[in-house]
C-alpha cells in the first residue's frame, strides 16, 4: 500500500505542480502519513512544515472535508516522535504523570469546543478521558 500511495503522491506532484491545495495540503499529509507508516515520525513532522494548517482546500469548501488533516497528522507525528508536550496537552500531561494538569487541559479543550457538534468522536474521546481522571 505504501508503494502505491507514494506513486499516487508523485503523480499528483507531477500533474499539479502549481496547485496550492495539492502542494501545501494533500501532499504533505500523504507523505507524512507514509513516513509514520515507516516509523519515521521526525520525517513526518518535517514534511508537514510546509502545510497550510487550518486552511480549507477547494475540495472542502462546502463541508470542510480535509481541513484538519495536517493538524491531526502533525499531532500523530509529534506523539510518535515522543514530543507530546507540543500537542494534545491533556494526553501529554497524563503521559508525564500529571493528572491535575491533564484534567485542566481537557477542560480547557472541551470549553473551547463547546459549540462544536457534540457527536464528534474527538469530543467523545476527550470527555471519556477526562471522566477517567475524575
Amino acid at each position: 500500500m505504501n508503494a502505491s500511495s507514494e506513486k499516487l503522491a508523485d503523480e499528483h506532484e507531477r500533474r499539479f505542480p502549481e496547485d496550492t491545495a495539492v502542494k501545501f495540503n494533500y501532499l504533505p499529509v500523504v507523505r507524512a502519513r507514509l513516513a509514520l507508516n515507516q516509523h519515521q515520525p521526525a520525517r513526518a513532522v518535517e514534511l508537514l512544515a510546509v502545510s497550510y494548517e487550518l486552511g480549507t482546500p477547494p475540495s472542502g469548501a462546502e463541508n470542510h472535508f480535509g481541513t484538519m488533516y495536517p493538524v491531526y497528522v502533525r499531532g500523530e507525528a509529534l506523539l510518535a516522535a515522543e514530543r507530546g508536550a507540543e500537542t494534545q496537552l491533556g494526553r501529554a500531561f497524563l503521559a508525564a504523570g500529571d493528572a491535575r494538569q491533564a484534567a485542566s487541559a481537557y477542560r480547557a479543550f472541551l470549553d473551547l469546543w463547546k459549540e462544536a457538534d457534540q457527536d464528534l468522536p474527538l469530543l467523545a474521546a476527550a470527555k471519556a478521558e477526562l471522566a477517567r481522571l475524575q
